[in-house]
């Protein structure tokens, strides 16, 4: 990753979002809620407290910059970091996750894919092979790994709870500026 003197001054090897405090009266825990965005149509700061991406002219997310984009993840994992913990704006907050997306799918960021043991006697009446194929990778198998038989692992998660239709049906709606 190609560092820029002037960003190496501004922010010092530390998260964009690290010094940032949003103005408000009261303690973190009665923050009030997210701002909806911090520039108006014509360009204009809304407020005078911009949300960390806002404020610099000279910072987007891209997809083709997964160096910003995984300093607001959770360390380990591939999830946003949480909106108040970030201070973006709401515009903002969107448009990382829709640009997470598109890392992924270009593969600019790492993503682990977990496992998923199906069975197939749900959807082929006729299907009497195993239940469950023990697999192991490198030699190492899940059971050794978790050798506590309480531990209940399913089997198939169903993909609920995601907000994946809802998030397209509102990303033109908060997505304006198009960078």
């Amino acid at each position: 990753m190609k560092v820029y003197l002037a960003y190496q001054d501004a922010y010092k090897g530390l998260p964009v979002y690290r010094w940032y405090k949003r103005n408000h009266k009261g303690q973190a825990i009665l923050q009030p809620r997210p701002r909806l965005y911090c520039i108006d149509k014509e360009g204009k700061f809304n407020v005078n407290n911009a949300c960390p991406i806002c404020r610099d002219e000279y910072l987007f997310f891209d997809y083709r910059n997964p160096a910003l984009i995984e300093q607001f993840l959770e360390s380990g994992t591939d999830q946003p970091i949480p909106l108040k913990r970030s201070g973006l704006c709401i515009e903002q907050y969107n448009l990382l996750k829709a640009q997470l997306l598109k890392a992924k799918e270009y593969g600019t960021i790492k993503f682990g894919v977990p496992f998923r043991n199906f069975d197939y006697s749900l959807w082929y009446p006729w299907w009497d092979g195993e239940e469950h194929v023990k697999v192991q990778r490198d030699g190492v198998n899940i059971e050794s790994v978790h050798p506590d038989p309480l531990v209940a692992f399913p089997t198939h998660k169903r993909d609920v709870g995601n907000n994946w239709d809802q998030w397209w049906i509102r990303h033109d709606k908060f997505a304006r500026k198009a960078k």
